[in-house]
């Protein structure tokens, strides 16, 4: 009923029939996902990956900007920038490569450990919508084992791919750089597992806008000013409880969103105009 619904760590209605229990913490992903659709909702999120193309000599760096669909498929694309923010995709390479179909990387590079998105090593559930489909090159999707097993690997599309609809969680598509990027593989040779002979390595990926964190921010705020508020009304500065609870998630939460060397990797809202100048100063080729 209402009472069971009722949380100390969302946007939802506190009911006073049951006494107040912490949110799950699914729970609370549900509630920033509700946010992300509702009041973010047209917001995208905007990743640059560097990518170095060949070895040696021969290493040119590409490019790549990605569009991110935070207020279609949320836990995809929160798993996503996560992930960059945590610098998890640096140094990785591109280990399949299939001419005419798609490139696949995101896998981890340490063959002692095992894949895992921001949550761990359990694949978080398949999401899927109607208005993203594998439709055409430059699609970011999400490659997994089977339904409902999404940890870090991603693939970028060659071309239409509608067989993959609805098995794939499409979360992103290249919005610059998709020309070159197909120009520079060309020259790649694979052996027969379809693994690149040559590296194709995320050198780096830039987050330049993050509707994610700023709703976690925002929910974060209201947190913290409902706790103050309890404080208040229960004439007590530091001791109450859900306070002291919320506070220590909120530096768990800021502490996993920044990367290893501590800084926040993340912009602000970038208008069409904002991207396409940031584009052209980087060299980047319409998709």
């Amino acid at each position: 009923g209402k009472a069971a619904s009722s949380l100390t760590s969302t946007s939802m209605e506190i009911s006073s029939r049951n006494e107040e229990r912490e949110a799950t913490e699914e729970e609370i992903l549900h509630s920033y996902f509700r946010i992300l659709k509702t009041k973010k909702k047209g917001e995208k999120g905007y990743v640059r990956l560097m990518i170095s193309v060949g070895g040696g000599n021969d290493k040119e760096i590409v490019d790549v900007l990605l569009e991110l669909h935070c207020d279609i498929v949320p836990r995809t694309c929160m798993n996503f920038l996560g992930l960059c923010r945590r610098q998890r995709y640096d140094g990785t390479v591109f280990h399949r490569l299939i001419p005419q179909f798609m490139i696949q990387g995101g896998k981890n590079p340490n063959k002692e450990e095992k894949d895992a998105n921001i949550w761990g090593t359990t694949g978080f559930k398949d999401e899927f919508d109607d208005r993203l489909k594998h439709s055409e090159a430059g699609i970011l999707s999400m490659a997994n084992a089977g339904q409902h097993t999404n940890l870090q690997q991603f693939f970028i599309t060659f071309k239409a791919c509608p067989h993959l609809d609805r098995k794939h969680s499409v979360f992103g598509q290249v919005v610059d750089g998709m020309d070159r990027f197909l120009e520079k593989l060309k020259t790649v040779e694979t052996d027969k597992k379809d693994k690149p002979l040559q590296p194709i390595t995320i050198v780096a990926t830039e987050i330049l806008t993050d509707p994610v964190q700023e709703v976690e921010d925002m929910e974060d705020q209201r947190l913290a000013d409902l706790a103050h508020e309890r404080s208040k009304k229960e004439g007590k500065t530091g001791s109450n409880k859900v306070g002291s609870e919320e506070t220590k998630k909120w530096k768990k939460r800021k502490n996993n969103s920044e990367s290893e060397d501590g800084k926040m990797k993340i912009g602000k809202y970038l208008s069409s105009n904002t991207i396409a100048k940031i584009a052209a100063s980087n060299g980047m080729d319409d998709a």
